[in-house]
């Protein structure tokens, strides 16, 4: 991948975790590898189930997450180890309990 290539990818992953419910649901899928819209709902208490399925469809267009169904469910995980890895970095420098 040449150089310009990778800034123009880098540039929509940051694009992308620019809105706070996309990042948010990153980082909640960063913790638990896996979940449904109704799990990431618990979450956003104040957002419908809509809303958050509009921002896994925009983050699944991207190729920044994956799903797969089982049953009437449809899971939703990290799509790509780079990303995995780049959110695992944020959780710790960011999201430790306890600190501020």
């Amino acid at each position: 991948m040449d150089r310009e290539k990778q800034i123009l990818e880098v540039s929509m992953i940051f694009k992308l975790l620019s809105n706070p419910m996309r990042l948010g649901i990153l980082c909640y899928l960063t913790e638990k590898k896996e979940m449904t819209v109704n799990e990431i709902r618990e979450y956003f208490p104040n957002y419908s189930q809509p809303s958050i399925s509009q921002q896994l469809h925009s983050l699944k267009a991207n190729k920044i997450v994956k799903d797969r169904k089982q049953g009437q469910y449809v899971y939703y995980s990290i799509a790509e180890e780079r990303i995995l890895k780049f959110m695992d970095r944020l959780h710790e420098l960011y999201c430790k309990e306890g600190e501020e």
